[in-house]
This record gives structure tokens, sequence and C-alpha cells, in this order.
């Protein structure tokens, strides 16, 4: 049983949360009709006054039992009873408790119950959260989502086009949270090697494979009790989607080769740029390991769903620089299909360039300044063409720019190599 969370109304003046929780109902016994939301660590059943859920079964004990909540898993633990607990039946010392479980204690019949509780989050009335940076609605209710989201200690899903600052999202939310002392790992996924994955998330011990000197501390061990953020996680190879899923069931993993268990310890956040649904239809990506991650979702708005946060944001990233009239009109007209991440690089091409106190229109790089896609195109057509003429020209300029240096090149642009490799090889650009 785990919680799910999902945005289902916004407005100017909050965010609508729907949260799944869960709950434990007496469905049969003296005490029928009885419940406990199970919101705590650990929620005590007894007959006892002072448990979570009292009953006046003559037939319970006086601390029958507990419900602990680990991570998005709730376990069942006898406590010594005189008549003992039994789930499905059989009597049971520890349980994993699924959707719907049936537990009997004495002549008390309980039922673990999924419900849906909204919660209304309300925006922040500030200019900036950190590194996060606009005054729009669409971002003072991010802001006051982060908030909201960085107290608890579930997963968390942080979706959005490429560029939208998704890292940074991430990056706040663990500043902001009871972790904020332990490490902040990141794992691009998307630049991860099939035959190094495992190893990169898990670690290796020594001779696990050639070339395998000396043991490896992946990435998981290494956030300790801190924060991960495993980025791109729709491009996760296949192969490793089971073992994660394990991982988030269970709370530990092996190394390559290994035989100790250890503790996994860190809160997950993942973040994705690809519709995640649409990839579990298509095959390529696990539900039950969507049904893991996405309990916490929160949704990064693209720039062009920011007003006036789009000139903020450039003055900001020139050094608050003004514009001529024509350079602000550019800038307004252009649609940034690469989000935030473009218009950084982009300004700082324009301040590069700019001879005078002010930006001007010709300082600009030529992709802000390119045609329009034709409107005669569907949707879908007109954005894949633009993102193609994008990267095609940025990287052009951006290899120029950096003297055909493919390692300055990607520490300018802020992509790793191995990506920014692959983006050159698919527009047939040679270095």
């Amino acid at each position: 049983m785990s919680w799910s969370t999902r945005t289902i109304e916004e407005s100017s003046s909050s965010v609508r949360l729907k949260i799944r929780q869960a709950r434990l109902r007496v469905v049969g016994g003296p005490d029928a009709g009885a419940a406990v939301v199970l919101d705590r660590p650990c929620t005590t059943v007894g007959s006892d006054p002072s448990c979570e859920l009292s009953l006046a079964d003559e037939t319970v004990s006086r601390r029958h039992l507990a419900v602990e909540r680990s991570g998005l898993e709730h376990v069942l633990v006898d406590l010594g009873s005189r008549n003992g607990t039994f789930v499905g039946g059989a009597r049971v010392e520890r349980a994993v408790l699924g959707d719907g479980a049936e537990i009997v204690l004495g002549r008390t019949h309980l039922k673990l119950e999924a419900f849906e509780e909204e919660v209304g989050v309300a925006p922040l009335a500030t200019d900036r959260l950190g590194q996060l940076l606009g005054t729009s609605p669409a971002m003072q209710q991010l802001y006051g989502l982060v908030e909201r989201v960085a107290a608890t200690d579930l997963p968390v899903l942080i979706a959005g086009e490429t560029g939208t600052g998704k890292e940074l999202v991430a990056r706040e939310l663990h500043a902001r949270s009871p972790r904020a002392a332990g490490p902040f790992e990141v794992l691009d996924c998307g630049a991860l090697p099939e035959t190094l994955a495992d190893s990169a998330l898990f670690g290796h011990e020594r001779g696990a494979f050639t070339g395998a000197h000396e043991r490896f501390v992946g990435v998981f061990e290494r956030a300790g009790s801190g924060t991960l953020l495993l980025d791109e996680l729709g491009e996760l190879p296949s192969a490793l989607q089971p073992k994660l899923l394990g991982v988030l069931e269970r709370g530990r993993f092996r190394r390559l080769a290994g035989d100790e268990e250890v503790a996994a310890r860190a809160r997950l956040v993942c973040a994705t740029h690809r519709d995640l649904e649409e990839a579990v239809r298509g095959g390529s990506f696990r539900r039950d390991l969507l049904f893991r991650v996405d309990v916490l979702r929160i949704d990064v708005p693209p720039l062009r769903e920011r007003g006036e946060d789009l000139l903020l944001l450039a003055r900001h990233y020139c050094g608050d620089r003004p514009f001529t009239a024509a350079a602000d009109d550019a800038i307004r007209r252009y649609g940034w299909p690469g989000n935030v991440r473009e218009l950084r690089n982009a300004m700082r091409f324009a301040s590069a360039l700019a001879k005078g106190d002010a930006i001007g229109r010709a300082d600009l790089p030529p992709t802000v300044l390119g045609e329009a896609p034709a409107l005669a195109a569907t949707f879908h057509d007109a954005k894949s063409d633009a993102i193609e003429r994008f990267e095609r020209r940025y990287l052009t300029e951006l290899l120029a720019a950096s003297g055909g240096n493919v390692t300055r090149a990607a520490q300018a642009a802020d992509i790793d190599r191995r990506h920014l490799h692959r983006l050159l090889a698919k527009h047939g650009i040679s270095t």
C-alpha cells in the first residue's frame, strides 16, 4: 500500500493535490466502523487506550500489533500477542501488507484500505526560491509545491520538458528537506552505458568484471541518508528496471558480485522529460516501477507558460544589461524549445558579442532570429522541425565557439560529453 499524489486543479490562489493514503478499518468485531490513518512511522493496535487504534475486544492483547511505514510499504509486526495475528488466514509475526489486506486478531477483523484526501498548497509570493527564479503564477505555484513536498520523505517524480530546470528543483527539494545535511547525488540515466549501469547505481566488488581492480561504491550508497536524483529516468535500461524496483520495495541492494546487503537509505527523486505513461504503454518502461517512483509529482512549467519570466531571466543571464526594443521583440517572438537552458546559453552568447551597453538584435544567436515554422504543419511536426533546426544550429555555433573542442563545448552547454557526441553524430556534424 502506498501513497500517490497528483495535481488535480490549479488556480491563481492555490494548487489542489489529491493524496492517496492508507488506513486500517475495523470491518468485524466489537469496534466495527472504527479506523486509523496510517500517517505516522509506526501505528499501534491493541486494547490499551494508548494505542492509535484502541479496541474493546477482550481477545486482543494490550499492545497486539504495530504497522510500520517502511518506504512505500506498510509492514505489520506482531508484538508478542497471546492469540496471534493472521493475514490472509496465516499466522504471521511480520508481513508486508498489500492493497486490501485482511487482518484477524482475536474476534476483530481489520482491512487495509486506500482513500484519497485533497490538500490545498498555497503559492509562495516570492520572486525566487534558491536558484529558481521567476515571478509568474506558474512559478509561485511551483515554489509552494517544492516547500510542501520537501517536508515529506516520499519519492518524487519531477516532470518537464528538456531545459526547464528539473535538477534545480531537485536541489531545492533536498536543501529544504530534513535530509539537507546529507549528500545530494545525481546520476544521468540518459548518459549511462548499459554495460556500466548496474555498477554506477549499486557499485561493484573487486573482480566483479574485467578491469574491476577494487571495490566501487555506487550512487545509491554514496547518497547515504541524503537525496539521490536519477535524471532522465525514462532512459534507464530495461534490464535494470526490475532491480531498481526490488531496491525500492525491499530498501536493500547488493553490489555487483557482492554478498553483503547494503541499506538504501537515501530519498529517491527522479526526473524525466518523457511521458512515462506512454513509455509504459509502449513497453519500454515498467508500470510497477512507475507506480513506485510517481508518488509525489512536480510538473515544471516550460518557459512559454511563464509570461514575463522570459525577459526577467534573459536580463538575469545578461547581468541585467538592457535590451534594445528590437532585441526585446526577438526574444519574445522566439519559441525557446530548449527552455531556460537554451535562454541562458543564448544570453551568454549575446553578452559575449555585444559591443555597447545594450544588447541589440544583431547580438542574438541566429537561432533566435530564424524563421518560424510553417503554420500549415501540424503542431507535432512544427515542433519537431524547430527542435531539429535549433539543435543543428546550436551545435554548429557551440563547436565554433569552443574551437572544435568537444570537452569544452560540453562544459559550456552544461551537458554530458557522451550525450554531446550522440547529438553531433545525429546531425552529421564532424569534430
